[in-house]
């Protein structure tokens, strides 16, 4: 009886840890999209009520602006104009650098200032302990450096 109830218990985890981030993800997808049509709500209100898709319409309206403003950030004068707006206005902003870089490496431009690493050691410690330190932005990192193994 034991094992039955031991059983139950790790099979409803287990399935719990399979629905629960399909369910998160997809309930993040729903809030986002949700949070990007509210955003185009003003665009879509200009689109005539009898036209179909009207999301969509707004939606390639947006990328069109975007395309033209990253066209327009390529030539010599509006490469200026942007790194004055990021130096006066938007760098200023807190994290904005960190975004920023953020987007240029999923862009697939590493550019300058790429982060190297240094001094890398392998660490003997479990995975979810590693992960602990991180999320708590390092509280706790001098125990994990006990656990380095030093290569001879």
């Amino acid at each position: 009886m034991k094992g039955l109830a031991e059983l139950t218990k790790t099979t409803l985890i287990g399935g719990l840890l399979v629905v629960l981030p399909i369910y998160l993800s997809i309930l993040l997808l729903a809030k986002t999209l949700a949070g990007i049509f509210a955003l185009l709500s003003p665009v879509t209100a200009t689109i005539p009520a009898g036209a179909q898709f009207r999301q969509i319409i707004a939606l390639m309206i947006v990328l069109a602006v975007c395309l033209v403003a990253g066209l327009v950030v390529r030539t010599s004068a509006g490469l200026r104009a942007k790194n004055a707006l990021e130096r006066s206005v938007l760098g200023k902003i807190p994290g904005y650098a960190l975004v920023r870089g953020l987007a240029e490496r999923l862009g697939g431009d590493a550019g300058e200032g790429t982060f190297q690493p240094e001094r890398v050691h392998r660490l003997d410690v479990p995975f979810t302990q590693a992960v602990k330190v991180i999320s708590k932005w390092g509280a706790g990192a001098g125990e994990l450096a006990r656990g380095v193994k030093v290569r001879s």
